[in-house]
């Protein structure tokens, strides 16, 4: 489940209009209200039952101000509050997705949302709470006409079903909760170091900053040399299903389409290496990743490890979705807030700066507390490495 808080300043009958809006949404998005169904081979399979989508309406006696929602470092409240929690009787992992509009005395209201995996990825999400927007701003029908296409998605690769492995006994990792902030003087600085090193001036923002991050966490953690360390990053699949013809090209579809592209190599490799050496190993892979593509259509696949260890780190990239566009009728939100729990895993979320433009949020869970001042001290010392800059104060410890 994924977790997101929207705070808005202000809006009149908010809850009402939103949850209008949906009910008239989830015609063209009918697969939403549905459920759930295993067949007697353990296929799991969407049941078009218009069950519906659970939807709370909840009120404050407090203020925005007052709860504090502008700085999320600092908020005097419980994310959890604002989240959709229905009763024991009914299991959210059973839900696509579930709302709660809370209102607040100023005026100001929170869509909490629990979205499931199962059903959208971040660019699904996105599209469907667009189209719930855009009926409630008065369209009669969302912009983009939604398209299932699963059938068309599931039946063209031939995998076996025992191209997982999955780990024996998962086990949660005690993990801290950090915000890292890189404005666009930054991200532009790393840019230009990889410049220097390479002769090059293609990278992304994504590369330098995910280079930056492994090889930080990596010489907190100490970990072996000689060890083999993965990094693992989610990508997009809607691009590669278009040119094979499986999708159509203008778009459309809203279902989960990512696809967990590792990275492995000694440890020694990335902690000692240059900075350019570890972007360039994140390209490699990611330039690998159309034949990895095609040998999964056509069925050679080697089975994929899923177990995770402290010494794998997990990236998700949620910088292009552009949650914080949304717009109910009111404007756009003043702060996107994700509100889960602690994962079970070392990763780390990239979200759009709240305060600046163009400039990148990390959302890490990626160190224990014994290696947390170690992990922001080396994120310090390697900006002032790679990009030339002294005493600056990117980093804030939640």
């Amino acid at each position: 489940m994924l977790d997101v808080l929207l705070v808005f300043k202000h809006g009149q009958e908010s809850a009402k209009i939103i949850r209008q809006a949906l009910s008239k949404a989830l015609v063209p998005y009918f697969p939403v209200a549905g459920e759930y169904a295993i067949s007697d081979q353990g296929e799991i399979s969407v049941s078009c039952t218009g069950k519906g989508v659970w939807f709370i309406e909840a009120s404050a006696s407090c203020t925005l101000n007052d709860l504090n929602f502008s700085d999320e470092d600092n908020m005097s409240c419980n994310k959890q509050e604002f989240l959709p929690n229905p009763p024991l009787s009914v299991d959210p992992t059973d839900m696509f997705i579930m709302f709660q509009v809370t209102e607040f005395k100023c005026g100001g209201f929170i869509v909490g949302l629990r979205i499931s995996h199962v059903m959208f990825d971040g660019v699904g999400t996105v599209q469907f709470m667009k189209a719930i927007g855009e009926i409630a701003r008065g369209y009669k029908e969302p912009i983009i006409h939604p398209l299932w296409f699963r059938d068309q998605i599931i039946s063209k690769p031939n995998i076996s079903p025992n191209f997982l492995v999955l780990p024996s006994k998962p086990t949660t990792l005690p993990l801290e909760t950090n915000t890292i902030d890189f404005s666009s003087d930054h991200i532009k600085k790393l840019k230009n170091k990889f410049s220097e090193q390479t002769g090059s001036s293609k990278c992304s923002t994504f590369e330098v900053l995910v280079a930056k991050l492994w090889r930080s966490r990596l010489r907190a953690i100490k970990a072996d040399t000689d060890v083999l360390v993965k990094l693992a990053f989610f990508v997009d699949l809607r691009k590669h299903f278009m040119h094979s013809n499986v999708l159509p090209q203008n778009g459309g579809y809203y279902g989960n389409c990512t696809y967990m592209k590792e990275v492995e190599a000694p440890c020694g490799k990335i902690v000692n290496g240059s900075f350019s050496d570890v972007v360039e190993l994140i390209q490699d892979a990611k330039r690998g990743l159309s034949d990895e593509f095609h040998a999964w259509v056509d069925g050679e696949w080697k089975a994929k490890d899923m177990s995770m260890s402290y010494e794998k780190l997990t990236v998700n990239d949620w910088t292009n979705l552009r949650l914080e566009e949304l717009d109910y009728g009111w404007g756009e939100p003043q702060s996107v807030i994700f509100a889960g729990e602690l994962p079970m895993v070392p990763s780390c979320l990239f979200v759009n700066s709240p305060t600046e433009k163009h400039g990148v949020r990390m959302k890490a869970d990626c160190v224990k507390k014994e290696h947390l001042k170690a992990f922001l001290d080396e994120i310090m010392n390697s900006v002032e490495e790679d990009c030339g800059i002294k005493n600056t104060s990117l980093v804030s410890s939640l």
